[in-house]
Formats: C-alpha cells, sequence, structure tokens
C-alpha cells in the first residue's frame, strides 16, 4: 500500500503541460513556445496518449506504475523540446543581418561587440549542455520503466502468478538530440560610412546651389577631430532589440526550470519528506549542483557561504527545486546583465549623437550665415570656386566646439568601455556553468537511481503495484558510480 495522498509540491498540477506563458521578441515575433508544425503536434499527441487514466496520488494513496513513469519521461521531453525552442528563438531575434555591425565605430564599441561574441557563444554552449543534461532524464526515465515491466513480470513468472508474454516495453520519447548553437551576429563594425545627416542638413539654409560645396566642406571639417573615431555611430534601436531579446531567453530558462520540476513533481509523493527531499535534490542536479558543490562568488572563484551575492553550486536536500539551480540563475542573470549592458551602451550612443550633431549643427548654422549673407552674386559665385573649399571648412571649424565634441566623444568611448567590462565579467560565471551542467549519461544514471529506488518492495509485489518508497542519498550515490557516472572535467588550479 501506499502513503496518504498529498499533491505533489513541485506544481499545481498532477499533470504538468510544457511551461506557459507567451515570449515576443523586441520586433513583435512570437518566440514562445508554441506547436508550429506537424511534427511537434505528433510529438505531444504521442505523449498525451500515454498519460495514465489515474494520477499516481489517485484512491487516497500513491503508487506508481510504469504508465506513469512512461509519461513522466514524454513530459520532460516536451519541455526538453521547448528549452531547445527558446534558444533558436533567441536566435532569430539576434542572429540576423539586421544586427549585423549595429555597435559602431570606436575602440570602445569594439571592446563591447567582442565581450559580447565571446559572452553570447559561451551562453549558448552552457544551454546546449543543459539540454544534453534534460535528454538523459528522459532516457533515463524510460529505462527505469521498462527495467520495472521487466522486474515485475519476472517476479509473477517466478511465483506462477501468470504465464502470460512480458508486457512491450517502450522506446523513449523523440527528443531534441545533440545540438550545436550558431554564433550570434557580430555587432562589430566592420564597414564605412557616415552619421552627419542631422550637422549636413543645415546646408540647405544657404542657396541650392551651394549646397553640394557646403556638404563636402561640412563632412571634411567633421572629420578633424574626435567625432570621426565613432562615425558611423550605433544603431542605439538595435542595440535596445537585442538587450530585450536576451532578457526574454533569461526569463524563458526560469519557466524551463519550473517546468522541468513539475514534470518530476508528477512521479514525486510530496507527503513523504524523503521522497520530496530525493525530488529536490534530482531536480537541482540537472541544473548543476552536487554534494560537494561550493560556494563561489561572480568570479566563480570559493568564497564564504553567508557571502553576499554568492551562489551556491551544492546540492541541499532541504531546498525546493527553485530555490537552488545555479546553471538557470546563471543564464537567467546574463540576460539580465546584457539587457542593461546594451540599453546603457545604446544610451551613451545616443547622447554622444545627440550632443555632437546639436554642435555640428549650430556651427553649420554659423558657417551659412557667415559666407552667404550680404554677398553679392560674384562674391557668391566664388564660394563655388574649389578656392573657396578651405574657406568654408576653416569657417565651420572656428564656430565647431571642438572641446566639447571630444569630450562627448571620449564618454561615449569610456561608457562602451564600461559596458564591456561588465559583459566579459559573465564569464566566469558561464564557464563554471558549464563545467558543472552534468553529462547525458550523469543525468541518465540519475534517472534510474531517482526511479527504481521508490519501487523496492518491502514485500512481494501486491496486484502488479509495488510499494512506494524513496532510495537514500547514500544508495543514490552508489547507483551513480556504478553507471559510471565522473565529474565534469576541470581547469588545472580549480576545486569542485
Amino acid at each position: 500500500m501506499g502513503s496518504p495522498k498529498t499533491p505533489p509540491s513541485g506544481g499545481a498540477s498532477p499533470t504538468p503541460e510544457p511551461s506557459p506563458g507567451s515570449l515576443k521578441d523586441p520586433h513583435g515575433v512570437d518566440i514562445s513556445r508554441h506547436d508550429t508544425g506537424s511534427a511537434e503536434r505528433e510529438r505531444k499527441k504521442n505523449v498525451e496518449e500515454l498519460k495514465p487514466t489515474e494520477p499516481p496520488n489517485a484512491n487516497g494513496t500513491f503508487d506508481i506504475r510504469p504508465g506513469h513513469v512512461y509519461y513522466a519521461s514524454g513530459l520532460v521531453s516536451n519541455e526538453q523540446f521547448e528549452f531547445h525552442k527558446s534558444a533558436t528563438g533567441l536566435l532569430g531575434s539576434v542572429g540576423g543581418w539586421s544586427q549585423t555591425q549595429v555597435a559602431g565605430k570606436g575602440h570602445g564599441a569594439d571592446a563591447f561587440a567582442d565581450a559580447y561574441k565571446d559572452v553570447a557563444r559561451r551562453f549558448l554552449q552552457v544551454w546546449a549542455r543543459a539540454l544534453q543534461s534534460i535528454e538523459g532524464v528522459v532516457i533515463g526515465l524510460t529505462e527505469t520503466a521498462n527495467n520495472y515491466q521487466r522486474a515485475d513480470w519476472a517476479s509473477r513468472q517466478a511465483n506462477k502468478r501468470h504465464s502470460l508474454e512480458m508486457p512491450p516495453l517502450q522506446s523513449p520519447p523523440v527528443c531534441a538530440g545533440k545540438t550545436t548553437y550558431d554564433d550570434v551576429s557580430s555587432i562589430r563594425w566592420t564597414g564605412t560610412g557616415d552619421d552627419s545627416g542631422p550637422i549636413l542638413a543645415w546646408a540647405g539654409n544657404g542657396p541650392d546651389w551651394l549646397a553640394d560645396t557646403f556638404k563636402e566642406a561640412f563632412e571634411h571639417g567633421l572629420r578633424l577631430g574626435k567625432t570621426v573615431e565613432i562615425t558611423p555611430g550605433a544603431q542605439t534601436d538595435e542595440l535596445r532589440a537585442i538587450g530585450d531579446a536576451w532578457q526574454a531567453v533569461g526569463k524563458a530558462a526560469k519557466e524551463h526550470a519550473k517546468g522541468f520540476a513539475d514534470c518530476i513533481a508528477y512521479i514525486t509523493d510530496g507527503g513523504n519528506s524523503e521522497w520530496q527531499a530525493a525530488m529536490n535534490s534530482f531536480c537541482q542536479t540537472i541544473w548543476g549542483t552536487t554534494a560537494w558543490g561550493r560556494t563561489r562568488g561572480a568570479d566563480a572563484k570559493e568564497v564564504p557561504r553567508d557571502t553576499p551575492g554568492a551562489r551556491d553550486w551544492k546540492t541541499n536536500p532541504k531546498d525546493s527545486p527553485s530555490a537552488r539551480r545555479p546553471i538557470i540563475e546563471v543564464l537567467a542573470k546574463t540576460g539580465d546583465e546584457l539587457h542593461k549592458a546594451f540599453h546603457d551602451a545604446a544610451d551613451a550612443a545616443d547622447k554622444c549623437r545627440e550632443t555632437t550633431s546639436r554642435l555640428g549643427a549650430e556651427a553649420a548654422k554659423a558657417t551659412v550665415k557667415d559666407l552667404t549673407v550680404d554677398l553679392d552674386l560674384m562674391e557668391l559665385t566664388r564660394l563655388t570656386a574649389t578656392l573657396a573649399f578651405g574657406e568654408i571648412v576653416m569657417t565651420f571649424r572656428s564656430h565647431m566646439d571642438k572641446t566639447g565634441a571630444d569630450a562627448a566623444v571620449e564618454a561615449c568611448h569610456a561608457a562602451f568601455h564600461e559596458a564591456a567590462g561588465k559583459v566579459r565579467a559573465l564569464m566566469a560565471e558561464l564557464d563554471e556553468a558549464y563545467l558543472s551542467a552534468p553529462t547525458f549519461e550523469a543525468e541518465a544514471a540519475r534517472a534510474r537511481a531517482f526511479g527504481p529506488g521508490p519501487w523496492t518492495s518491502s514485500g512481494p509485489a501486491t496486484a502488479g503495484r509495488a510499494t512506494a518508497t524513496p532510495i537514500s542519498a547514500s544508495t543514490k550515490w552508489i547507483s551513480l558510480r556504478r553507471s559510471g557516472w565522473r565529474t565534469p572535467t576541470r581547469p588545472p588550479g580549480t576545486s569542485g
């Protein structure tokens, strides 16, 4: 018989679905996790067909049959696909041609673009590893249910309870498979162009037939100061859109983690403290915790446990899955920090452009006035000659507040370098997350350990059921060691 009926603590419903919600990128494109093709609809239909008539906590007890575990495996498979779709949705938002070169020109912009490229690549590598960890759970749960089918049938045969053929075994649900994500679009400036439109517009204050001469002279004048270092400037609307897309995928990571915990809660007796502790540990480990995990700061170096802002990578059965999921928290933090960095950089570029454009426009207006007011036809004609070009440039420069423009440019460089430093600082925890993400084999072993243990019967199986009691932490560790699970390799000089 089973334990008293208690709703699973991992979610309100005993039959969870993939993470709910709608996510849209900054351009309004829906990147939420909805079926968009026949293959996805078929996959979800197949999972739904695995759903048992009654949940494990029906009839006042908590008894798990193989069908419940097959269904849980299918639910995790669904969540894995949704996890994968969030990454591909991100690349759809930040991997297109419209995002190339948007950082603009300048050594600060180059530093920011380079830091972003490295951090984005590592982020997607961590995401891909987590995808494989989830797949290990899918396969391990299916193997668990199949093993129970075999063991239960063998037990019945030995006790001469029946002479029927062994029930059919299930193949694992369709999974996303091993995935490598493409790089995001490079935002580093590699081309040419100018950003002098607001200034050159003032050439129109003079006679139409002088416009071309003024334009050429103003362009030359603009390039005599620091303004040329950031010309063309950043595409600030695109920068903000990229930041928004990263924030959205960080939020999605948390939703997926909750969805995964709900899937495991379906086969967890929340009224059994030991079983609940095993479920907590199982859900924590998929997101990077270990029994020997340490407390680490933002630089991934070990720090005292009570250090403000530190992250705990040690499994704690007393904590709920949502309270300890370091890989997910690192992904979410990266999304938030990239969002802020892109918006800060865009704000700095806008401020610089506003200042230099205003100063340049004022100088252009004064130049037009100086060179066209109270001139007779002969003098106006002279302005169009080659000999007058230098005069126009010098007049423009005399009116231009070069000191103010140069200061604005330096402030823009500094802001982009500051943003680059903050982005680069995210790499340490992403590296830690990459090393801590369990392998496919490790999670398959953990799933097998989480599965067969609860079906350890205190006596002969009754009516095709087994009493549900959780395995201890030591038993789980032995199971993992016997399965050949190994700790991820770390760089020399680091500890787990």
